[in-house]
C-alpha cells in the first residue's frame, strides 16, 4: 500500500467512533436518509493543529459571531441589523439558557397579501455550567417540522425527539446550535400591521404616507421590539421635499433609501410618517417599485408556535438554573408599495 492508503487507513481508524454513528444513522437499506451539509460537516470535521492555534486566537470574537446561517438580511439594510442576533450570553454561572427563534423572509404585495414566504427556525442553548450534565428537553411542536439538521451531540438519541418531541443530550459547555429546522405554517402573521398610501401632492409631487399598528394574534398584543423600516427609491427618479414622522428619520438621497428607526411597540399602539418627492416630470405610474423593508423582533413569540415547555435534569441532585424564551425576527422583509 502506498503513503495515501496508509493515510486514509489511519483516518479511518482515528474516526471510527464517528463513522459507526452516521452509518447508523444517516443509512437504512443501502442509502442515506439523510444527508443534510449541518450534519455531515461536523461528523467529519477534524481540528488539526492549525485550526486549534486560530481557535485559540479567535475565541473572544467567536462570542459576537455566533450568528446562524439563515440570519441573514438584504445588504442594503445593513445599516439598521444588529450585530448579535445569537442566544443571550449566561451573565451568572450555573445558568443554561434556551432560545428558540424563528426568521420570516417574505414578499407583500401592496394590498398586505403575502406573495411568498419562507421560515427557518433553530434551537440554540447557551451555557455557563462546570462540567457537561444530561437534561431532557420537552418541545411543543403544533406545527409540522421539516428540513431537520442537527448538532453532533443529539445523533445518539434524536430517535426520541421525533417520536415524542424530546431532545435528551448532554449539555456541553459554551453556546451551540442544537438544530436547524423549517416549519410548514399556512398564513404566518406578525403582530404588526403595516398600512401604506401612494397618491399625488400638488404640483409634480408624491406623497406616501406609512402607518405601522400594533396587532392582535390569537387574541394577544405581543411586545415588539427594534422595529425598522426602510423605503428604497430610485435616487435618479425621486428626490426627498419633505419627511416627518414619529421615530427618527435618516435620509440618504445618494444610496435612494430613507430610513425610520420606529422602536418599540408595546400593547395598542400605531407610529406614521409621511414623504413628499419631487417626481421632476415623471408620473406615478412611471416609476420604478418602490420598496419598503422591515426589521423587527417579537418576544415571547414564534411563526409556528414551537416553544420549549419544560427541561428536566436526569440527576435529581443537579441544581442549575434553566431557562427559555421564543424569539421571532425579521429576515428578508419586502413590502411592495405599488
Amino acid at each position: 500500500m502506498g503513503e495515501d492508503s496508509e493515510m486514509m487507513s489511519e483516518g479511518v481508524r482515528n474516526n471510527m467512533g464517528k463513522l459507526a454513528i452516521v452509518f447508523d444513522h444517516f443509512m437504512d437499506f443501502g442509502y442515506p436518509l439523510l444527508t443534510q451539509t449541518f450534519p455531515m460537516e461536523n461528523s467529519f470535521r477534524q481540528d488539526n493543529f492549525i485550526q486549534k492555534v486560530e481557535n485559540a486566537l479567535t475565541a473572544p470574537l467567536r462570542e459576537k459571531e455566533l450568528s446562524s446561517a439563515i440570519d441573514k438580511f438584504i445588504e442594503s439594510m445593513g445599516d439598521i441589523r444588529q450585530e448579535n442576533w445569537s442566544v443571550a450570553r449566561p451573565s451568572v454561572d450555573d445558568e443554561i439558557l434556551f432560545d428558540v427563534l424563528e426568521y420570516i423572509d417574505c414578499i407583500i404585495d401592496k394590498n398586505g397579501n403575502m406573495v411568498s414566504y419562507d421560515i427557518h427556525g433553530e434551537v440554540k442553548v447557551g451555557s455557563m455550567i462546570s462540567e457537561p450534565v444530561d437534561l431532557n428537553v420537552f418541545f411543543n411542536i403544533p406545527n409540522q417540522l421539516s428540513d431537520l439538521s442537527i448538532h453532533e451531540c443529539l445523533y445518539e438519541t434524536f430517535d426520541s425527539f421525533e417520536r415524542e418531541k424530546m431532545m435528551n443530550l448532554k449539555i456541553p459547555q459554551g453556546n451551540l446550535v442544537l438544530m436547524n429546522y423549517k416549519p410548514e405554517v399556512m398564513n404566518p402573521r406578525i403582530p404588526l400591521d403595516i398600512i401604506s398610501t401612494i397618491k399625488p401632492h400638488g404640483n409634480d409631487e408624491m406623497r406616501i404616507d406609512l402607518k405601522i399598528q400594533s396587532s392582535m394574534i390569537r387574541g394577544t398584543f405581543f411586545r415588539v421590539f427594534d422595529i425598522n423600516a426602510k423605503l428604497f427609491f430610485p435616487s435618479s427618479e425621486i428626490k426627498v421635499k419633505e419627511a416627518t414622522s414619529k421615530g427618527i428619520l435618516k435620509t440618504n438621497e445618494k444610496d435612494g433609501t430613507i430610513l425610520w428607526k420606529v422602536g418599540e411597540f408595546e400593547k395598542i399602539q400605531d407610529m406614521t410618517a409621511t414623504f413628499i418627492f419631487a417626481l421632476n416630470g415623471k408620473t406615478i405610474e412611471e416609476l420604478s417599485k418602490i420598496v419598503l423593508g422591515l426589521k423587527f423582533q417579537v418576544d415571547s413569540y414564534t411563526f409556528s408556535g414551537t416553544k420549549i415547555d419544560k427541561a428536566t435534569f436526569k440527576d435529581p441532585n443537579v441544581r442549575y438554573t434553566k431557562k427559555a424564551r421564543c424569539i421571532s425576527k425579521s429576515g428578508f422583509y419586502e413590502i411592495r408599495l405599488n
